[in-house]
């Protein structure tokens, strides 16, 4: 409900105006004089002033400047309510910063509209100032993404520069053991290199809304198991089990890939965050008519102010694993982004070095 605070020093007028306002479910405020116009205009911050240009010691103009030239109240629309009809008055009210005018005696409907034209523009200008505002935390959050990502890339191709040319000099003499490992090394930033480029991908066409799901009945259960074999060196290396604990036959309506990349990259951190010999355990139900599917890991526990960047959009976080894995932080990004074209979300919960992410959906039939 917006707020109008009228300004006239006719207390009838303001009688009138006022029960106008107050049936069209305005919220009102009343000044008799400049001064305390001002004072109140201060203490309420109506959404539109509706001001009497002809009163005692401070005239609506030098109302108006003073109210323009207050940085918390310069964005108000000031309406001037006045018996002069001369264009030069009517000329200097916009010069000095009205936004319209109504002139006496006003009509209702004509001031009633006046008024909603102004609140309309107001919520416009609002509008559009939250979006730009938006889309510059966006593209701040894209340069700091690619500045990070072309230097995981650059340092990848690096090794797979280098280390064929390792393997082919003669002099090193490399033997058979030295060689496995140069491979091992390169087979892992090639697969890491690959799940990130997979990512950006993904990420880049979420941007562009040109993600759009196709919906099938998905086995939650054998999706959970796939991603877990894909997983399997990476555990492996932790000697970390993933436990699916998915009731055998769950399924849920959504869409079987954007699941999937969602799922590989929660379960993907899971293991990265986690300690050795650890678990990660995969579980699903229902609440309140949402389908939820919770990964929960035990790790170095993640800071409240950790949790509260990733959990926000428009925020980048980029940490090391347990055992100093190197990441990109697009991961979280992309089921983010991939989530709210599923009409799902992400929730992000971390206490006593247990993480657990929730994975929510819509639970159609």
């Amino acid at each position: 409900m917006a707020t109008i605070l009228i300004v006239d020093d006719n207390k009838r007028n303001l009688q009138v105006l006022g029960s106008i306002l107050g049936q069209a479910e305005y919220k009102v405020a009343m000044a008799l004089d400049g001064a305390n116009a001002l004072k109140l205009a201060r203490q309420v911050l109506p959404d539109i002033i509706v001001l009497d240009i002809m009163m005692p010691g401070m005239d609506g103009f030098e109302v108006c400047e003073k109210l323009k030239a207050d940085s918390e109240l310069k964005e108000i629309p000031v309406i001037f309510l006045t018996a002069k009809v001369d264009v030069d008055d009517i000329v200097k009210g916009f010069n000095v910063g009205g936004s319209d005018y109504v002139t006496k005696p006003f009509k209702k409907q004509e001031m009633l509209v006046r008024i909603s034209s102004q609140i309309e523009l107001v919520e416009n200008r609002n509008r559009i100032k939250m979006q730009a505002e938006e889309l510059s935390q966006l593209n701040a959050l894209k340069d700091k993404v690619f500045e990070v990502i072309a230097f995981d890339i650059k340092h990848a191709m690096d090794s797979f520069i280098a280390v064929p040319k390792l393997m082919a000099d003669p002099r090193l003499n490399l033997t058979a053991e030295e060689t496995r490992e140069l491979m091992e090394d390169l087979q892992d930033k090639a697969q890491n290199t690959y799940y990130l480029l997979e990512n950006i991908i993904w990420w880049s066409r979420s941007q562009q809304n040109l993600v759009k799901p196709k919906y099938s009945r998905v086995n939650l259960f054998n999706v959970i198991g796939k991603i877990s074999d894909e997983l399997g060196e990476m555990c492996a290396e932790k000697e970390i089990v993933i436990k699916n604990e998915i009731r055998e036959g769950a399924s849920l309506f959504t869409d079987a890939k954007l699941l999937e990349v969602v799922l590989k990259n929660v379960l993907h951190n899971a293991v990265k965050y986690s300690f050795k010999k650890n678990e990660v355990i995969c579980k699903n139900y229902v609440l309140d008519d949402v389908f939820c599917i919770d990964v929960k890991n035990s790790g170095s526990e993640i800071s409240g102010e950790i949790a509260e960047k990733i959990n926000r959009p428009s925020s980048y976080v980029s940490e090391y694993g347990t055992n100093n894995e190197k990441g990109a932080g697009i991961g979280l990004k992309v089921c983010q982004a991939l989530l709210n074209t599923m009409g799902g979300k992400l929730i992000l919960d971390s206490n006593n070095s247990e993480t657990v992410v929730s994975i929510k959906l819509a639970n159609e039939s």
